[in-house]
């Protein structure tokens, strides 16, 4: 495997284990009726975040970088627009204005029966997670790659 499909690799396994950090704590704030959807995913995906840097650093993108303080500047920067505008402004959008992507996908899941015990909501706010992963992993991976940690 070449330098780069190693690296994709990495950056594959610690959003793995980002993301499921992420939902879990996204779904353990959920269950506090007081907590909307949107503050829950700050609060998840602001502990992912430097959980992700410290991996990232030191594990996927470590050997090429020289670890400096403004290292850390261009990955929160970069981190804070991937997760606050981009991630965080999915899950808004999919939960409160455009209702319809999340109604399909519970009407589809309510075709299997296996599916029964998941609450509606629990099916829409985790649709909008997963949509807001996908755009912003490809967001961060780009700028991780050829900005952040770059030699």
């Amino acid at each position: 495997m070449n330098a780069l499909g190693f690296q994709v690799s990495r950056f594959v396994i610690v959003g793995v284990i980002n993301t499921l950090l992420d939902l879990f704590l996204f779904n353990i704030f959920r269950r506090f009726k007081r907590i909307s959807a949107t503050v829950a995913s700050y609060i998840s995906s602001s502990i992912a975040m430097i959980n992700s840097y410290l991996l990232n650093r030191y594990w996927t993108f470590g050997g090429s970088s020289n670890g400096s303080g403004f290292e850390f500047v261009k990955f929160f920067l970069s981190t804070v627009i991937g997760i606050y505008v981009i991630h965080n402004g999915i899950v808004w959008i999919l939960t409160n204005k455009f209702l319809w992507p999340g109604n399909f996908v519970l009407k589809l899941c309510r075709l299997f029966k296996s599916l029964k015990f998941l609450s509606d909501s629990f099916i829409t706010d985790n649709f909008a997670k997963f949509c807001a992963i996908f755009f912003s992993l490809l967001w961060n991976f780009m700028l991780y790659k050829f900005w952040v940690f770059s030699s």
